[in-house]
């Protein structure tokens, strides 16, 4: 589906939630493309903040910046692919997603209110096996730990 038929779909400030993230990242042989979608079976909650354009294909000159000729290194477009650019909280990073991969919510709940950032919730086991390992590390006279 190509943007102007994507962005007549949602509004930007669109409450939403999304099964699974985008990752593009280039490869050892130079080749920039989708490297990794992640599942996230409960949901990811955000707002939508736009549409972001990727261009996929190979990098010749063997990387990013210049190489030892002094040639500048440039992408071949093979495709370009159109995602969805959603944030958690207000200050976080944008998160990509597909269109199939994106529902909409109606409401968010006060549960689930946008927050300013958002920050993983760890589990009281991973809490206390973090505390574990911190016991025995050196520290100083004032309690301070201490890296020799």
């Amino acid at each position: 589906m190509n943007a102007k038929k994507l962005a007549k779909k949602y509004a930007i400030g669109d409450n939403v939630q999304i099964s699974q993230t985008v990752c593009i990242e280039t490869n050892e042989a130079g080749c920039r493309c989708v490297r990794r979608k992640e599942d996230h079976s409960p949901g990811i909650f955000g707002k939508i903040i736009g549409l972001k354009r990727f261009f996929l294909g190979d990098v010749e000159g063997g990387g990013y910046g210049m190489d030892e000729g002094g040639s500048v290194n440039y992408l071949l477009v093979d495709r370009t692919i159109v995602v969805w650019e959603i944030r958690r909280g207000y200050l976080n990073k944008p998160i990509y997603a597909f269109d199939k991969d994106v529902q909409i919510v109606d409401v968010l709940s006060p549960a689930k209110k946008f927050p300013l950032i958002w920050q993983r919730q760890w589990s009281e086991t991973a809490k206390q096996s973090l505390r574990d390992e911190m016991k025995d590390a050196p520290r100083d006279a004032k309690g301070r730990w201490t890296w020799e």
